[in-house]
């Protein structure tokens, strides 16, 4: 017994013999037809295959057919602990369902939390300790905990996003431009181990044994881009590909961040174009990105990422009084004035304004530059 089901696997192996995403919608979802038989008719040369697929295209897939042995892919797929999800299983990510590009199969490793309030992280594959620093400070003042930072695993910005994840206790989701098993670049093989030994996850869109090639990571940033609620660039050059990803996000209708830079450093040049058409919006802070996201971060959603979630390691806090520990609650929960928080719980304002001292003496809780009040972890 295989630890994916029969119809997800034969999927995956037509996938891995030829048959596009395209392909594989066209015949499994539109004309009703099973993995299983596809792979059959292939196997036996079925007329309808050749019509289905073209003549060139179907002379290749039979080919390569012969090249695989069905049991040895599919034990293969059980030994790397390798997670085959399809447009037909209800926990395919519904992020990406809505992608121009929609993927029909893809694969995973880990966790990929799709639950998550979940930001891309798109820039330069050299980047400057400038946008270190700027992706530390950020990470550092995400005020959830209910977060995955999304990036493509390649060299720069990408795996420094990863790894800063990781240092500060954020899920974190690599998503492959190659196939799952296909560790690229080779240097970043620790990285994603640690992603996974995290409670991260590692995604593809591409066939297992699939090798990094160019044309595929347009694909594999518009995946980024639809898994992300938003999109954070910390640095780019003005000929960078994460134009291109900014670019697909906005289409997708998800909100570009840019963080603005040196004027003479080519790094941040595209950052500072993104900003001056108005096609981002500049950011200086974590607060610019996440006070978009305060009206949909629902009750339900906070408080079980705070009760059930075993990895967010946040400490038993102590309030002096229950009255002060609603209060908290409410404005975790987005009710964050005076009066908000006095149409949430019905609290007289002189009552109000003792609690809000006491909360902030025992550093529960900061009052913003906006006057607006803010909880600490």
């Amino acid at each position: 017994m295989f630890k994916n089901n029969s119809k997800n696997l034969y999927t995956a192996l037509l996938h891995r013999i030829g048959c596009t995403h395209r392909d594989l919608k066209t015949m499994i979802l539109e004309r009703q037809i099973s993995p299983e038989e596809i792979y059959h008719d292939l196997k036996n040369g079925a007329q309808k295959m050749l019509i289905l697929l073209g003549e060139k295209k179907f002379e290749k897939i039979t080919q390569n057919l012969q090249k695989v042995d069905p049991e040895k892919f599919f034990q293969y797929i059980d030994e790397k602990n390798i997670r085959i999800k399809t447009l037909l299983d209800e926990d395919f990510p519904g992020k990406i369902r809505h992608i121009h590009q929609i993927p029909f199969i893809i694969y995973t490793l880990g966790s990929i939390n799709i639950e998550a309030i979940s930001i891309g992280i798109v820039g330069s594959r050299k980047n400057t300790e400038y946008g270190k620093n700027v992706l530390k400070k950020i990470f550092s003042e995400i005020p959830y905990q209910n977060v995955s930072i999304i990036s493509g695993g390649a060299y720069g910005i990408d795996s420094l996003a990863h790894e800063l994840a990781l240092q500060y206790n954020l899920h974190t989701i690599a998503v492959f431009g190659c196939g799952i098993d296909v560790i690229y670049p080779k240097t970043n093989a620790k990285l994603f181990e640690n992603i996974l030994a995290s409670g991260g996850g590692l995604l593809s869109a591409f066939p297992v044994g699939a090798t990094p090639e160019s044309y595929n990571f347009p694909i594999r940033n518009e995946v980024v881009a639809g898994l992300s609620d938003s999109i954070l660039i910390p640095e780019a050059g003005i000929k960078s590909g994460t134009l291109i990803t900014a670019s697909l996000a906005l289409d997708l209708g998800k909100d570009v961040f840019a963080v603005p830079g040196d004027i003479f450093r080519e790094t941040s040049q595209g950052c500072n174009q993104l900003i001056s058409t108005g096609e981002a919006k500049c950011t200086f802070s974590a607060n610019d990105i996440f006070e978009d996201f305060q009206p949909q971060i629902s009750k339900t959603i906070q408080q079980n990422f705070l009760q059930n979630n075993s990895t967010t390691k946040i400490p038993q806090k102590k309030f002096h009084s229950e009255l002060g520990e609603m209060i908290f609650n409410t404005i975790m929960n987005g009710n964050n004035t005076i009066d908000s928080i006095i149409s949430a719980i019905n609290i007289p304002v002189e009552n109000l304004t003792i609690e809000l001292t006491m909360l902030e003496l025992d550093g529960h809780i900061t009052v913003g530059t906006t006057g607006a009040y803010e909880y600490n972890f």
